[in-house]
């Protein structure tokens, strides 16, 4: 069953200034919140799935987080990333420095702290990567929502 809505109508005047305003409800079912709106139940619209490819980056994400892909490093988040009303975004994950060569069996780089925050803009986005321990920015980047990167890794 879809959600019903009230309208504000103004009725129509007499010549004695404005008269009060009529409501009307209607049904909503079917009709479709533009991105990043938030509905009024609290429901928050989040960062599309799929892959968001940019120069030096790829962004593949889901509901249960997203990974990303740089030159000589990736990147983990969890949870899906919620927008705002304004389509930024913070979420928080785990950064990875990798180094160029083999890498040895057993060996994963330590985990850092990682800060991404950024925004959506249809099918536009623009991300900073941000180390938590340091404060050092790793870089901003612009991604498209089913673009194919122009990524190089390190390997």
């Amino acid at each position: 069953m879809g959600a019903v809505a009230l309208f504000r109508i103004p009725a129509k005047t007499c010549g004695q200034g404005e008269a009060p305003h009529v409501w009307k409800a209607a049904s909503t079912q079917g009709v479709a919140a533009p991105a990043g709106s938030r509905e009024k139940t609290g429901h928050s619209q989040r960062v599309p799935d799929g892959s968001w490819g940019g120069r030096d980056v790829l962004m593949e994400v889901r509901e249960g987080g997203a990974k990303i892909e740089l030159a000589c490093a990736r990147g983990l988040t969890e949870g899906a990333i919620e927008l705002e009303k304004d389509g930024s975004f913070q979420v928080v994950g785990s950064y990875f420095q990798e180094r160029p060569g083999p890498q040895r069996e057993g060996e994963e780089p330590e985990p850092r702290p990682l800060r991404c925050t950024g925004r959506v803009e249809g099918k536009q986005m623009e991300l900073t990567l941000r180390l938590e321990d340091t404060q050092e920015e790793v870089g901003t980047f612009t991604l498209v929502l089913g673009q194919a990167p122009r990524l190089r890794k390190c390997r």
